[in-house]
């Protein structure tokens, strides 16, 4: 979860990064600049706006001028730093500290309650004195139903759901949610995800962490959809990041997303909706060499093509 709130210290309006701002965009500049904070302590609290180009960090931002105007100028301006698909806000674990570590914080108050209190289960235990006074579940004031029911048969074993193991147990290194009946759909199997990713796209920047935070938006994506929770469905998505020459380094900035950015909610939907494709140029499809091989031998085109040109007004053959 994003953090709820920036820090905007008040020297921001007379500092000089900020005047040379205005001056070039205009006060809508400087507005602009402070939603795109407000933006990234929501959506990307680390700062890092990976994979968004001049288009989308203008809307983030709320700019209604001219995109690349607007990211050149903050790159100008040293509020941002990096190429296109490839930003972050300068100095902004610096800067916004309370914004950058929210995850973190989101997470150890868990992890604390969840060392106090424990389980739903060990509430009673957890609460002291009260859990004695906490009537049983199974007192009732209700009348007996009459005829008495036939209770259950001491020591019959009540049948497990279906899928899950009558023990309950799970494979540790593939699921993140305790079993039982209402959570057992929802067991997403990281690691094997994780070594899907690898496998196909051993290009891309390999996952070496994958803390909370990651797991949530993986989590997510796999919930969304029926159809995607199957490592077969993840196969397919994988490859379809393959055949994308843009997501494979062959952009501007040789920038290529890691297993995150990947699985955030966007760029997942711009990627099934093919919105990577389109941004192919004509010689994308080739290798980084292949790309080079065409330029040069344009360049030998234009040449051959100008010498004509001068030979026809000289008369030279």
């Amino acid at each position: 979860m994003g953090a709820t709130d920036i820090r905007l210290e008040l020297s921001f309006r007379s500092h000089p990064k900020t005047k040379k701002l205005v001056r070039r965009l205009g006060s809508d500049g400087a507005l602009s600049l402070v939603w795109l904070w407000m933006f990234a302590a929501e959506s990307r609290p680390d700062g890092d706006l990976s994979g968004m180009d001049a288009e989308e960090i203008s809307l983030a931002a709320c700019w209604d001028g001219e995109p690349r105007q607007f990211v050149s100028t903050l790159v100008e301006c040293r509020f941002l730093e990096g190429q296109d698909g490839a930003y972050s806000i300068h100095d902004w674990q610096e800067h916004q500290p309370w914004a950058a570590h929210a995850g973190e914080r989101s997470e150890r108050a868990r992890k604390a309650a969840q060392a106090r209190w424990g389980s739903k289960e060990n509430l009673p235990e957890a609460c002291g004195e009260h859990a004695s006074r906490m009537r049983d579940a199974s007192f009732s004031n209700a009348p007996s139903p009459s005829p008495t029911p036939i209770p259950e048969e001491q020591g019959k074993a009540s049948p497990s759901p279906v899928g899950q193991p009558a023990d309950g147990g799970q494979d540790a290194l593939f699921s993140d949610v305790p079993a039982g009946p209402e959570k057992n759909h929802q067991v997403v199997p990281h690691q094997a995800i994780i070594d899907l990713y690898h496998e196909i796209l051993p290009e891309l920047p390999a996952v070496k962490v994958w803390g909370e935070d990651r797991q949530a938006f993986l989590r997510a994506r796999w919930r969304e959809d029926a159809q995607r929770q199957s490592p077969a469905w993840w196969r397919s998505y994988f490859q379809s990041i393959r055949e994308c020459p843009h997501l494979m380094g062959q952009n501007n900035s040789g920038w290529m997303p890691n297993l995150e950015w990947l699985v955030r909610p966007t760029n997942f939907n711009k990627v099934l909706e093919g919105y990577y494709r389109r941004r192919a140029g004509p010689t994308a499809m080739l290798s980084r060499a292949g790309q080079e091989s065409a330029m040069n031998m344009a360049q030998v085109l234009q040449q051959r093509a100008a010498k004509r040109e001068r030979d026809g007004r000289t008369g030279t053959g």
